[in-house]
């Protein structure tokens, strides 16, 4: 039998039952250690959103606005498409706000809306048939539809993208379109002409009867 002692210290450096305990030295590298790590991640962390977040903000839009009233033309029609018997459509005025990220920068980016209208007056009577019409096209397009309490002839949907779109039909038959781009665009020249600041029409067309839809 050797001469050693059953009852000396076992070292465990993973921490298990019968282990020495970590002199302080130990404990405070480690702390050291964790700190640098969290500090690390805490710095990548900021590094990230000044490339993504921050940067991105900062930017200008890529796409020029005459392709978003190209966009908001393109689901103008597609809209009265699905109506039947077809009516008269008249493209709507454009509407551009600037986007403020809050920055006090000075980015080209602009978000836009149409108003469009139906030429063809929407008689009282036919007025709800109208909005289920185009909700029926709004839901085979995959939007998502909702119709705003004591408003039957009033009808909303949001697109995959987060754009909004409204129909609404006046007690005198006007029924507008209204559309609103979520994605930002850069200023550029187009032909059309603006609406109002609060998203109103500034020029109303006059509206034509029709055998099926003004009775």
């Amino acid at each position: 039998m050797s001469g050693k002692s059953d009852d000396a210290v076992k070292v465990d450096t993973n921490g298990r039952d019968g282990a020495a305990p970590m002199s302080g030295e130990s404990g405070v590298r480690r702390g050291c250690l964790r700190a640098l790590g969290v500090g690390a991640l805490v710095v990548a962390g900021f590094v990230a959103w000044l490339a993504y977040g921050w940067w991105d903000v900062r930017q200008p839009a890529d796409t020029p606005m005459r392709e978003g009233v190209a966009t908001l033309d393109r689901m103008l029609e597609d809209t009265t498409a699905g109506i039947d018997p077809p009516v008269r459509t008249a493209y709507g005025l454009i509407n551009s706000k600037q986007h403020d990220t809050g920055l006090n920068d000075e980015a080209d980016r602009y978000r836009i809306g149409e108003t469009g209208q139906i030429v063809t007056r929407i008689s009282p009577a036919r007025a709800v048939e109208l909005s289920n019409r185009v909700e029926a096209r709004w839901k085979q397009r995959g939007y998502a539809t909702t119709r705003p309490a004591g408003s039957a002839s009033t009808v909303k949907a949001t697109t995959e993208d987060g754009d909004a779109l409204e129909l609404d039909v006046s007690a005198d038959g006007r029924a507008t379109i209204r559309i609103d781009l979520l994605k930002e665009f850069h200023s550029s020249p187009f032909t059309r002409p603006s609406g109002a600041p609060d998203g109103s029409l500034t020029t109303l067309v006059t509206l034509t009867e029709d055998p099926y839809w003004s009775r």
